[in-house]
């Protein structure tokens, strides 16, 4: 391990030094991302969102690497048209060798691209503004694979020009079968069950969408009789390039924190949340969809803690599962009536129907006004109104 590491250390030093030695001229900066998850992409997206309002204007030559956090690379099609969009060094071990070396030199940071890595999905608030204020997307479909997704529609049963809906349920199947030699089981807490999804999918169908359960590896499959709800996930024709292709042209898509929603929200489509559990890191900044949380159970005094009680402990920032077992919380997946309400609540949205009663905007008012006054928050994302409704207690 030693002798790797000096080899390292002797390879990558000229190109420090040379990096160095350039900034008299232009500052070249390294910035890594993850592909090794789908979701570790929001970095990117985030970038190139500041770069369009100036933020890295000046005399920088930006290159990203690209890292596998699991060992491989989570959805070549995803890769692909990354790699179209920024510029990606070729290399990128020697890259992360690059700028492990420079961060131990002073004066490292002027070398480092400034990611908006404030913990999970949390951009700064200069971040957030940029977000807000992007209107399109910056990955692109070349004519070629416009032609293979309509395609692949077709092979689907949704014919040409159709609107669709994507489900996807987060479990534990994915993981444990592409990684089995890792505990996975602190990610339980974001599980659902499909089946709760099935009367949103019903109801869907009969407003005239076909629905489409996404994912690559599941635990269940997606039973039903009605042929416009399409079990592509356990299809046989499932695909990286279907995986990103559907999420980039459905209406809107149905899921939990999940890294497979960055599809929809990258190219700038609408995600309806269910199932959401960290409600200090709501997508605030970057969805225009609907969001219901689940609930957490007090196992001890046996009801659901409130909104108030939630954002003022160490819950409400909480990636683990084991953190709410020894908060001795449960948490309470969301009914098929809570998911199918605000489903028709989105869809009504989409077609200019809904009407948001004055009670509405108050409930609104009062669980935004949890998360703080300085929060940047697109007027369009909104907590499911009967959720709110039905659960005004907990606003507490």
């Amino acid at each position: 391990m030693a002798l790797v590491a000096i080899f390292w250390m002797f390879a990558s030093a000229p190109f420090v030094i040379l990096i160095r030695v350039l900034s008299a001229i232009i500052v070249v900066r390294l910035g890594k991302l993850d592909i090794g998850r789908i979701g570790g992409m929001f970095d990117a997206d985030w970038y190139l969102c500041e770069k369009e309002k100036g933020r890295h204007n000046g005399k920088y030559f930006d290159i990203f690497y690209m890292m596998r956090s699991t060992g491989s690379v989570s959805n070549r099609q995803w890769l692909k048209m990354w790699e179209r969009t920024i510029l990606a060094f070729p290399f990128p071990k020697l890259a992360y060798e690059i700028d492990e070396l420079n961060r131990k030199l002073p004066g490292w940071k002027k070398y480092v691209i400034p990611l908006t890595d404030r913990g999970r999905w949390m951009p700064d608030d200069e971040t957030a503004g940029c977000i807000v204020a992007s209107g399109k997307p910056f990955l692109f479909f070349t004519p070629e694979e416009e032609d293979e997704g309509r395609k692949g529609l077709n092979k689907l049963g949704i014919p040409e020009g159709t609107p669709f809906v994507c489900i996807h349920n987060r479990d534990s199947a994915y993981l444990d079968e592409v990684y089995p030699q890792r505990d996975w089981s602190y990610h339980d807490y974001r599980d659902s069950d499909i089946k709760n999804y099935l009367e949103a999918a019903k109801e869907l169908t009969k407003r005239g969408y076909y629905v489409v359960r996404i994912g690559s590896v599941v635990k269940e499959k997606m039973i039903s009789d009605d042929p416009k709800i399409i079990d592509y996930a356990s299809s046989g024709n499932r695909s990286d390039f279907m995986d990103v292709y559907l999420g980039a042209k459905c209406a809107f898509m149905i899921c939990s924190e999940t890294g497979i929603s960055i599809v929809p929200l990258v190219f700038r489509r609408l995600v309806m949340f269910v199932n959401y559990v960290i409600i200090k890191y709501i997508y605030t900044y970057f969805n225009k969809g609907i969001i219901i949380p689940k609930k957490y159970r007090s196992i001890s005094e046996g009801r659901d803690l409130t909104f108030r009680e939630i954002v003022s402990s160490d819950m409400k920032t909480a990636f683990n599962s084991d953190q709410f077992t020894c908060e001795g919380v449960e948490l309470i997946e969301n009914t098929p009536q809570e998911i199918l309400a605000a489903a028709v609540e989105m869809d009504e949205k989409l077609r200019g129907a809904w009407i948001e009663t004055v009670e509405d905007k108050e409930l609104q008012k009062r669980f935004w006004s949890l998360l703080g006054e300085d929060i940047i928050k697109r007027p369009e994302t909104l907590i499911g109104a009967a959720f709110l409704r039905e659960n005004r207690e907990l606003l507490g």
